[in-house]
């Protein structure tokens, strides 16, 4: 079995329980950094279903994602922090006339101002056409 090194049998087992857990925890590590590389996103309350319970606390959740002002639908911008239906209304008014450029281009828009774009902006992400 051992022909070339002088190991014990416990002392063989001893190394292939370090080599077997050497090879778990760098696989471990290799995949952690793959998943911390990705940017975690801001939080954004997400509601799903029809009724939405207010009374219950919001459990923002975290996600990647980004919105288009461009081509979102009205309920897409209203999920946006500061946007309610009377704003996502008029972002849609505003895009049909002249597409957003910029991000900076959505001060245009009658009720949003520098401190709710700043409050939108990890959300949102012009796309050029």
């Amino acid at each position: 079995m051992n022909r070339y090194f002088e190991f014990s049998r416990r002392q063989l087992y001893c190394l292939a329980v370090l080599c077997t857990t050497a090879f778990g925890m760098s696989s471990y590590l290799a995949i952690h950094q793959i998943r911390s590389d990705r940017s975690p996103g801001a939080l954004l309350p997400v509601f799903a279903g029809a009724a939405v319970d207010l009374s219950a606390p919001i459990v923002p959740m975290r996600g990647t994602f980004s919105i288009d002002p461009n081509t979102a639908p009205l309920d897409s911008l209203e999920l946006l922090p500061g946007i309610g239906p009377s704003k996502a209304a008029a972002i849609i008014a505003c895009r049909d006339t002249l597409p957003f450029a910029s991000l900076d281009d959505l001060l245009n828009v009658a009720g949003i101002g520098r401190a709710t774009l700043d409050k939108m902006r990890p959300f949102l992400k012009v796309t050029p056409r």
